[in-house]
This record gives structure tokens, C-alpha cells and sequence, in this order.
């Protein structure tokens, strides 16, 4: 049986990425090496939801797809990417609807 290889993009328990086995990761694992500017971002991102009770989920949901759109064109095509924001279900992120 082989494992699809995805990374969804979902704040929880300190962490914000999750591989194809639901192991928490970070965008600066080796399988993505994202670029320092984006690690920083997603970083700031994860932080905001971990300090926040009640954070401003609009926005905050609006950061994490956009790290994600970002992530899947860091990634390409090899990777499915997926994004589940704060009350709102499971989206995958594709090449065509994000240009």
C-alpha cells in the first residue's frame, strides 16, 4: 500500500503542519525546505493561534489558506496540500484554482 504524500496546514497542539501519517512538522522540514521568509510567517502564524484565546478567525483562517496556497507552489505537484482553517472543514489546495 503506498502513502499518498500531502501536508495539511492546521494550528493545533503548537504545531501547524501535519505529513500523509498526521506527524507534526514545520515548513522547514527537509522534505519542503521552504524558503526563511515563509518559515518566519507560518511560524508567526502558528504562534498567534497558540497565544490567542479567542483569535480573530476571519483573518486568522485567511493567513493559513494563504500559507497553504504558498506551501502547495513551494511543493508542486508531488504533494497534495490541504487546508483545515478554525470551524471550517478540510479544503485541498490545487494549481488550478490558485494561480
Amino acid at each position: 500500500m503506498t502513502i499518498e504524500k500531502k501536508w495539511t496546514v492546521y494550528a493545533d497542539y503548537s504545531c501547524g503542519l501535519w505529513d500523509s501519517e498526521g506527524v507534526g512538522s514545520g515548513p522547514d522540514d527537509e522534505e519542503i525546505n521552504a524558503p526563511p521568509e515563509y518559515v518566519q510567517r507560518f511560524e508567526n502564524w502558528v504562534a498567534k493561534y497558540d497565544m490567542e484565546d479567542t483569535p480573530d478567525l476571519e483573518n486568522f483562517n485567511k493567513e493559513g489558506r494563504a500559507l497553504a496556497v504558498e506551501l502547495k507552489k513551494i511543493v508542486g505537484p508531488s504533494y497534495k496540500v490541504f487546508f483545515i482553517g478554525e470551524g471550517l472543514g478540510e479544503e485541498e489546495i490545487s494549481d488550478e484554482n490558485n494561480p
